[in-house]
């Protein structure tokens, strides 16, 4: 069960520094199983480097001025 989490009221840098370490923390190592032979290859549940690009993006391109 996910919890959920409050990353306003604060410094906006902040907050997304906090965002970022979440989603780290949330992107747990899973084996995968297809086509395994001999070793099964760990993969994280999602892109690290994709993640974070949608992260910023959405932060970045807020019309924070409106409020929302």
């Amino acid at each position: 069960m996910f919890s959920v989490r409050e990353f306003g009221n604060n410094c906006l840098l902040y907050s997304l520094d906090e965002l970022l370490r979440y989603g780290d923390v949330l992107n747990i190592i899973q084996a995968d199983e297809t086509d395994r032979i001999v070793e099964r290859k760990e993969v994280p549940l999602f892109d690290n480097k994709a993640f974070r690009e949608a992260i910023i993006n959405a932060v970045l391109h807020n019309k924070w001025a409106e409020g929302s």
